[in-house]
């Protein structure tokens, strides 16, 4: 049995809720913890940069279809299927940002705030200016605990354009960061300590 556990357990690469304290800990510190994932899911691999030329018309054509049909099933909040359509759609033409940053949308939804962050970075190679990429990577990074990261990338999507639902989310990370970063100063070693480490 602890084999079995072991084997299903995140790889060492994945990112961490947590951080180096406790959910405990930081609800202690006044820091909202409501959002954070208990188990998050493994770090992808990334997305494989789209080939050159442009895709057949048919194949552009299906795609389109297939991210309408995610948009739908997101509005259903049924996010399996978005989850699938949007793939499928990335398969069929992987040069659309705007697909990466639903299918990130979805991915945070269903709790996968590392495959989401995976998503947003392919977005973001296409297009730099993506708002939605910025916006789901600053929630993703909400759900692991990483508020100063968070911080930044939902003051990048605010910078390009204005939304009152990410204002709020980077409110709360701000203030989260800032209290974490207390947290460590709080636990920091004495300088002399540090010192006198090996």
């Amino acid at each position: 049995a602890a084999a079995a556990a072991a084997s299903s357990a995140p790889p060492p690469t994945s990112a961490t809720a947590t951080g180096p304290f406790s959910k405990e800990e930081q609800e202690e510190h006044g820091i909202d913890v409501s959002m954070l994932v208990d188990e998050p899911d493994a770090v992808p691999a990334p997305f494989a940069a789209p080939p050159a030329g442009d895709p057949a018309e048919d194949a552009q054509s299906e795609a389109e279809e297939l991210f309408s049909q995610g948009r739908t099933a997101v509005q259903s909040a049924n996010w399996d299927e978005a989850q699938r359509c949007f793939t499928q759609s990335i398969q069929k033409n992987p040069a659309v940002n705007r697909t990466y940053a639903w299918l990130a949308r979805t991915n945070v939804m269903q709790g996968k705030p590392n495959a989401a962050i995976a998503a947003c970075n392919a977005a973001l190679s296409l297009n730099p200016d993506s708002v939605l990429a910025y916006k789901w990577k600053g929630r993703a990074l909400m759900l692991l605990g990483q508020w100063a990261e968070a911080s930044k990338a939902l003051g990048q999507a605010m910078a390009i354009d204005y939304d009152e639902q990410t204002e709020g989310w980077l409110r709360v990370a701000k203030a989260n960061a800032a209290k974490l970063l207390e947290m460590k100063r709080e636990h920091a070693p004495p300088p002399a300590a540090a010192a006198a480490a090996p």
